[in-house]
Order: C-alpha cells, then sequence, then structure tokens
C-alpha cells in the first residue's frame, strides 16, 4: 500500500561549528508533508561509511561542547540530506583554514 507521507522523515545532516542549525531546521515539515530530523556535528566529530544499497550511514562523536541536548552523546545516521556551512576544518587533525586562507 502506499505510505502516508506524514509518516515519513527525512534525516539531514548539518556540518557546522558555529550556529545552532538543529533548532532552526528540526521538526520542519516540508511541502510533501514529511518531517525533517536535524543533526548538527564539526567535522572532526565526523565519520562517513557507504554500502552497496547505497545508504550513506554517518557515525558522529558526542561534542564536549553542545549546541544543543543530545549532541554530547554518540550518534548514528543514515543520512538524506546533508548541508554544510563552512569548508572542512579540524578533519583528520588538520585545520584547512590555513590552507584555504
Amino acid at each position: 500500500g502506499d505510505t502516508d507521507p506524514l509518516d515519513m522523515s527525512i534525516n539531514l545532516l548539518v556540518i557546522a561549528s558555529e550556529n545552532n542549525w538543529h533548532n532552526l531546521l528540526n521538526d520542519l515539515t516540508l511541502a510533501d508533508g514529511r518531517h525533517v530530523v536535524t543533526e548538527q556535528t564539526r567535522w572532526k566529530h565526523l565519520h562517513v561509511e557507504a554500502n552497496a544499497e547505497g545508504l550513506l550511514r554517518v557515525s558522529l562523536r558526542g561534542d564536549t561542547d553542545p549546541l544543543y541536548p543530545g549532541q554530547q552523546h554518540d550518534r548514528i545516521l543514515d543520512c538524506d540530506y546533508l548541508f554544510y556551512r563552512n569548508f572542512p576544518s579540524e578533519l583528520h587533525g588538520i585545520d584547512f583554514k590555513v590552507v584555504w586562507l
């Protein structure tokens, strides 16, 4: 049978160290009725895996300086969409700001 769009959601991953995008974007409802579930992290807390089915699975380490409740815990997310606000910094111990500036 058909799935009711109101029962569906999309997972949005925000990679940004500034601003609380989670509070701004979480629980929005799209025009088709799907809800947006938002997780936010910094580059240094991100690990990405892909599988043969094309699923993007993201492991997020807990943040010692969380922007919102729950961000201090480790999380696993099957990511549908990605929004990043800045260029990579603190990725694998390298600060790319020096490279770009």
